[in-house]
C-alpha cells in the first residue's frame, strides 16, 4: 500500500506531508449526512478533509490541560491528522484483518469516551469488543499490542489508566 505523501498546502498553519484522504462515494454520502458541518439551511459547509482536520484539532486541544504550548498542540494535531489519513488508506486498501484491527482501535476510543461520559454499560461492551478485535491479528511491528491489551484491562479493572501509561505503546 502506498502512503499518500504529497504536500497539503491548503493551510500553512496545518500543512503536513500528507494529502487529503481519497474518500469513496459511499463514505462521502455517510459523511455528508452524519458528520460534515452544515449551515442554517442544512447545506454542507466543509469537506471531508476539513472534517478530519477539525477532529484532529479538537483531539489535540486536550493537550492544553497537560501544559502543552500552541506549537506542541499543532504538532500533535498534525500527528492525529496523519494517523487518520493512514488509517483511511488501510481501511480502503487493506485486507479484512487490517480492517478488524482498525475497528478494534475505534471501539477502544468509543469505550473510553463512553466511560468518561458515565455510560458504563456501553463502555464495558466496547472494551470487550476492542480487546477481541485488537487481539485478532498481528500489528506487533507497529504497536506493542500486548502492552495495549494489558493497559486496556488495567483501565477496565481499575478505571484509573493514565495517558503516561499509554505513551510507550508506539
Amino acid at each position: 500500500m502506498a502512503t499518500n505523501t504529497s504536500k497539503n498546502k491548503s493551510n500553512p498553519e496545518t500543512a503536513t506531508s500528507f494529502a487529503p484522504a481519497i474518500i469513496s462515494e459511499n463514505a462521502k454520502v455517510v459523511l455528508k449526512h452524519r458528520y460534515l458541518l452544515k449551515n442554517d439551511n442544512n447545506e454542507v459547509i466543509e469537506t471531508p478533509d476539513q472534517l478530519f482536520r477539525r477532529v484532529a484539532n479538537a483531539l489535540a486541544e486536550e493537550d492544553k490541560e497537560y501544559g502543552k504550548n500552541e506549537e506542541e498542540i499543532r504538532i500533535t494535531s498534525n500527528k492525529f491528522y496523519e494517523a487518520h489519513i493512514i488509517w483511511e488508506e488501510i481501511w480502503k486498501d487493506g485486507n479484512i484483518e487490517d480492517r478488524k484491527k482498525i475497528k478494534g482501535y475505534i471501539q477502544l476510543t468509543g469505550a473510553i469516551i463512553n466511560y468518561l461520559r458515565g455510560k458504563k454499560e456501553s463502555s464495558d461492551y466496547l472494551f470487550s469488543k476492542s480487546i477481541k478485535n485488537i487481539s485478532s491479528n498481528n500489528f506487533r511491528k507497529i504497536i506493542n499490542q500486548d502492552k495495549l491489551i494489558n493497559d486496556i484491562k488495567l483501565f477496565y479493572t481499575t478505571n484509573d489508566i493514565s495517558i503516561v501509561q499509554c505513551e510507550n505503546l508506539l
